[in-house]
């Protein structure tokens, strides 16, 4: 906790695993700041705002374009 490992990891998992993909979605609920944080640092940007129907509680669309990645952006 604390390290500044989280992000790194994240967009390595995403290079090793999804390299082949334009985008990756991931939707964290809102009141997670926490990871929200952690996937802005990663480069996901925020598209919004939603309630599933399968848990009433708000989560946050986030979309990461792994060409972003590819070109070292972060």
């Amino acid at each position: 906790m604390g390290k500044g490992l989280s992000a790194p990891m994240i967009r390595a998992f995403i290079l090793d695993k999804f390299s082949d993909y334009d985008y990756f979605l991931i939707d964290p609920e809102k009141d997670n700041t926490k990871a929200i944080h952690v996937y802005e640092k990663a480069g996901f940007d925020y598209l919004g705002e939603f309630s599933p129907s399968y848990n009433p509680v708000p989560h946050v669309m986030m979309r990461l374009k792994v060409c972003d990645l590819k070109n070292e952006k972060y």
